[in-house]
């Protein structure tokens, strides 16, 4: 009976058209939960089936959880443009008749250059065709291979914003092509670019790629790639979030798409920030794989497995972006596996034989059934698998012994737990990291005495981190922020101090904000967690307190000395540049798994 109640609730029509008349208010009030980076744009998850994602408004036809937005797909609850990116699960959408009045739909409330990603899905002309009538242009991206899923962007069928041309001028080693007039300049239309192949060393592009059609944005990048020798640098600098200009469409940017379009492009970002509502980006062209001269004996195949569709270009420099960053720099092979959204193991199954990887890297424990499924096949390929696990969940019970071949955990207060109940006996500690070449400090005013990027919940782990902000908030001018991902260099750029704790008694846990922050040459203040003097060394690295009484005094303290503040956060910067990146933590895992060492690479000396 209350299946059939439940039932009843989600899907009766009468409930599910209340619940559409709804929706836009839920929206709209609840918009400060739904935006993020400080956007003004929604990124959308449309057919959920109850898998609701961070960062996204989950939408669904009728009823499911609490946090999904019940809409029709042919009305959507935003007006127009209001929209940077849609992923769209297809499956329930099979049956569909009026395909062209969705995607029409979708083009309403996309901005232009806004990306559509489709997945679950056989493409065909009889879905294509629709798509490209309303403006969403197909494009590759190379990480999409062995998914089922399509991208799309979308570019307006008219009003586009017409320029006849760019000014762009050389010197024989860099270029340079600019929407304003410069001295020495010629005008010349994209598509007239013509230069020697690999001729120059740099190149810079400003107030540019938003005046490109977005339909030939991929095709303008490549052929700048192609002017650039390997290992030549690439200077982009773009408007953040415009899409009008005299009443005409130009292509949108943020930080997620413009970092989306040129690492899919084979270029390596060595920076990039938002300054003054531009993104400034600095890279460089991926120079061919140069085995033979790298001092580092290389896996030679991996196959990662993680939240890579959704998360990797939403939240820069984290894991899911962290770590193919990482492996790009250290010049691995690897496939990106989504192990999350829609993907069955069959499918996953068939990519990783079909690949034969040496190793396989899982950081989700919902994986981990995907070893037992096929660790007889992997066993004949010969591929080691690792789970670097980072969140202090309590071990639970399940025999991985002869499917897991090594563990990773970000403390070494459970090591002997997860022994015990995964019957292994390889676990090791590894601790969270950073990105650099996203995560650093930005030329922007310090206008916060203190800043604190994350969760205050009433959870009892919350229960320093409530205190102490509680008080912070009264002595000084704080800014609390918990919807930040992208643009959290610019949020801690902005503040003097950084505040950060948990209350996990672990051995040596810590979330990876005490490493984000660092990473952005901020003065870190935590509470003294167990090993942590093992880490970093107290007011040279960072500032820890060991009761609630010194918090207020150290900041008072170092807030008037800004010389000692800013030493400590130089300080801060240089360590975890050199010893806490993804990439020096993927060289600890895999000189572990390759029997090279047994230690963690991130202690003191």
């Amino acid at each position: 009976m209350k299946k059939l109640l439940r039932s009843f609730y989600k899907n009766f029509w009468l409930f599910n058209r209340i619940r559409y008349f709804y929706t836009p208010l839920r929206v709209n009030r609840k918009s400060h939960l739904l935006l993020f980076d400080n956007s003004r744009f929604y990124r959308l998850n449309l057919n959920c089936r109850g898998n609701t994602y961070y960062g996204y408004v989950n939408i669904e036809e009728t009823r499911t959880k609490f946090r999904v937005y019940v809409s029709p797909l042919h009305r959507l609850p935003f007006a127009d443009n209001k929209v940077k990116s849609i992923f769209v699960d297809f499956e329930p959408m099979r049956t569909k008749k009026n395909l062209y009045g969705i995607f029409r739909e979708w083009g309403r409330v996309i901005v232009p250059n806004g990306i559509l990603m489709i997945d679950n899905i056989e493409l065909s002309g009889d879905i294509e065709r629709p798509l490209l009538k309303t403006g969403f242009v197909r494009v590759y991206f190379e990480f999409q291979k062995n998914l089922p899923c399509f991208f799309f962007i979308y570019n307006p069928p008219k009003n586009f914003y017409d320029i006849d041309g760019f000014y762009s001028s050389n010197n024989g080693n860099a270029l340079f092509i600019s929407k304003q007039e410069m001295p020495g300049s010629d005008k010349v239309r994209p598509e007239d670019l013509i230069f020697e192949n690999e001729g120059f060393d740099e190149i810079s592009i400003v107030n540019v790629l938003e005046y490109i059609a977005p339909e030939s944005i991929q095709s303008f990048i490549l052929k700048l790639k192609g002017f650039l020798k390997p290992g030549g640098a690439l200077k982009v600098l773009v408007n953040n979030e415009r899409f009008l200009e005299d009443g005409k469409y130009i292509s949108f940017f943020d930080k997620a798409s413009l970092a989306q379009y040129f690492t899919e492009s084979g270029f390596l970002i060595e920076k990039i920030d938002m300054i003054n509502d531009s993104i400034n980006m600095y890279m460089r062209k991926k120079r061919p794989f140069s085995g033979a001269v790298v001092a580092i004996q290389k896996p030679r195949r991996i196959c990662a497995i993680g939240q890579y569709i959704m998360n990797r270009y939403n939240q820069l420099g984290f894991n899911w972006d962290g770590i193919p960053r990482a492996m790009d720099e250290l010049e691995y092979d690897y496939m990106l596996l989504e192990g999350m959204r829609n993907m069955d193991n069959k499918i996953l199954r068939k990519a990783i034989l079909e690949y034969k990887p040496e190793y396989i890297l899982l950081l989700l424990k919902e994986n981990l059934p995907l070893l037992l499924d096929i660790a007889g096949d992997l066993k004949k390929i010969g591929t080691k698998t690792i789970f670097w696990f980072t969140d202090p969940d309590k071990a639970w019970q399940m025999d991985l012994n002869g499917v897991l071949d090594f563990m990773f955990l970000n403390n070494t207060g459970q090591i002997e737990d997860y022994k015990k109940c995964f019957n292994i006996k390889n676990v090791h500690f590894m601790a969270q990291p950073c990105t650099p070449s996203i995560m650093h400090k930005c030329n922007l005013p310090e206008i916060y005495d203190v800043g604190f990027a994350g969760a205050l919940s009433k959870d009892r782990v919350h229960d320093t981190r409530r205190k102490v902000m509680s008080e912070l908030s009264d002595k000084f001018k704080t800014a609390v922020t918990k919807h930040t991902r992208n643009n959290i260099s610019e949020f801690y750029s902005q503040c003097k101090i950084v505040f950060g704790a948990s209350d996990f008694k672990y051995e040596l846990y810590t979330s990876n904000r005490i490493y984000v922050a660092m990473s952005c040459a901020r003065l870190y203040l935590t509470n003294k967690f167990p090993g942590i003097e093992r880490l970093f060394e107290n007011k040279k690295h960072l500032l820890w307190f060991e009761d609630y009484n010194e918090v207020v005094p150290l900041a008072q303290y170092y807030l008037r000395h800004d010389n000692e503040r800013n030493n400590i956060a130089m300080n801060a910067a240089k360590i975890v540049h050199a010893k806490h990146t993804y990439k020096e933590r993927l060289k600890n895992i895999f000189d572990i798994v390759d029997g090279k060492t047994k230690d963690f690479y991130g202690f003191l000396e």
